[in-house]
């Protein structure tokens, strides 16, 4: 059998061997992960049958130590999907005989955890009703599937609960999910640097292009003085972003001074076909020559002038209007 498929059988057997692990926590719950569709998880993820491939020479410790990296990364995936106490063991040959395609994985993913009790400290300790609020949006986790996804979630939505307030900058210093012993939920202690409060210093357009200055700077929801606030600065990126006529546009806070913070403000014009100013010149000289077309083609009808003539001017004068019209157009578009 090739090492491949020596190893992905191994896989769903050990996962079908791990099957009372998981079970006896979470058989009931028919929206978690069984253990079948653990193993189609790891067998689509592992690398492992590659890498023995491509290592079919190594032996010894230069071969376990390629597939113990892959190991940990599979332990990884589990956990981030809230497996958090999941274990992948490896069962290696003798390697005075180091016949690599033997080597077997066992995986037991243990229980699938949720999100428990959610402790927040400050450094330096905030305003009662801030920590109010930082607490209640914490409430709203418990519950979740204790995974990456699911923490990365939790520390955005403190981080913005935090940028209601005036704190610009704040982060989450430290995050520690740890399952709670015979249970099947984690505690989670969270530990938050909020910085300082910042208020609005000033705002740098210098690379905001120059035709777009006039109508982005009145968008700036900030005067000097104002403290920070993130629902504001969202309102702002959104604005900008539906701009007519701004190809890219981007707001980035930064800090100025101490408690102060400014905007760098960028945009871009979309890109154009003719330069504004030639775009509306020629359109006026076409719609001057549709014009001076046009009348020619009268005079030529009042001559008395054969058909094919009397054609070939109408479909001159018409096609000049009808590019003149549509370079007005864009030229007037652009400006709204």
């Amino acid at each position: 059998m090739p090492v491949g498929r020596r190893l992905v059988a191994g896989l769903v057997a050990a996962c079908w061997l791990a099957s009372a692990t998981l079970g006896y926590g979470q058989g009931a719950v028919l929206a978690d992960p069984t253990p079948r569709s653990i193993a189609s998880v790891l067998e689509a993820a592992t690398n492992l049958p590659q890498i023995l491939a491509q290592n079919s020479d190594l032996r010894g410790e230069a071969l376990q130590e390629a597939v113990e990296t892959e190991r940990l990364r599979l332990v990884g995936i589990l956990r981030n999907d809230g497996y958090l106490a999941a274990e992948v063991a490896l069962e290696w040959p003798d390697f005075s005989v180091a016949d690599a395609s033997s080597l077997k994985v066992r995986v037991n993913p243990g229980p699938r955890y949720t999100l428990g009790a959610i402790d927040v400290t400050a450094t330096p300790e905030l305003a009662p009703t801030v920590m109010d609020e930082v607490l209640a949006t914490a409430a709203t986790s418990v519950g979740d599937n204790a995974g990456a996804a699911a923490v990365e979630s939790l520390s955005g939505r403190l981080t913005w609960a935090l940028g209601r307030h005036g704190y610009p900058f704040a982060r989450m210093a430290d995050m520690d999910v740890r399952p709670e012993p015979g249970e099947q939920v984690a505690k989670v202690a969270i530990r938050v640097e909020q910085g300082d409060l910042a208020r609005f210093m000033s705002a740098d357009f210098s690379r905001v292009d120059p035709a777009l200055h006039s109508r982005i700077a009145p968008l700036i929801p900030f005067a000097e003085g104002d403290l920070y606030s993130v629902d504001a600065l969202a309102l702002l990126r959104q604005q900008m972003a539906g701009l007519a006529g701004v190809d890219s546009a981007r707001v980035d806070v930064l800090p100025e001074g101490s408690g102060g913070f400014s905007l760098a403000v960028r945009a871009k014009r979309t890109h154009e076909m003719l330069p504004n100013t030639l775009q509306a010149n020629l359109g006026f000289w076409l719609l001057v020559a549709s014009l001076g077309a046009l009348a020619i083609r009268q005079a030529s009808v009042s001559a008395g002038a054969g058909r094919p003539v009397v054609r070939g001017l109408s479909v001159v004068s018409g096609g000049l209007l009808t590019v003149a019209v549509g370079l007005l157009a864009l030229r007037v578009f652009s400006l709204i």
